[in-house]
């Protein structure tokens, strides 16, 4: 009875592959969360009625970085001094950046505004 019941379903299990070839279907492919998939673009001189000014094109936030860009500060993203070899690093001996109450609460207000949406 054991091994009838495993072929039945081996036997399904190799019609269910079979059946999956990724042929192109004339139905719409299922999407649970739509919201990233059909979205609204903009070209770089259109309109955009969402914001005040009217543009769809953003500039960028000032003092971020974007992915992949140079980081050309070594002290600040390395940690070394930047007449210093791979060899023999010369380590940074004072933190590069003045890190005061100010500077964290500042950090702190940008990371939720543009950070925390997503992250």
């Amino acid at each position: 009875m054991k091994i009838h019941l495993l072929k039945i379903i081996f036997f399904s299990f190799f019609i269910f592959l079979v059946s999956c070839r990724g042929q192109k279907s004339s139905m719409p492919p299922i999407l649970p969360i739509q919201n990233m998939v059909n979205q609204t673009t903009y070209g770089p001189q259109s309109k955009n009625d969402h914001y005040k000014d009217g543009r769809a094109y953003r500039t960028s936030v000032q003092d971020t970085v974007a992915y992949g860009e140079e980081k050309t500060n070594t002290r600040l993203y390395e940690g070394i001094e930047p007449n210093s070899t791979l060899e023999k690093p010369q380590w940074v001996k004072e933190f590069p950046v003045k890190l005061d109450r100010d500077f964290l609460i500042t950090g702190q207000n940008k990371f939720n505004i543009y950070c925390t949406p997503c992250h």
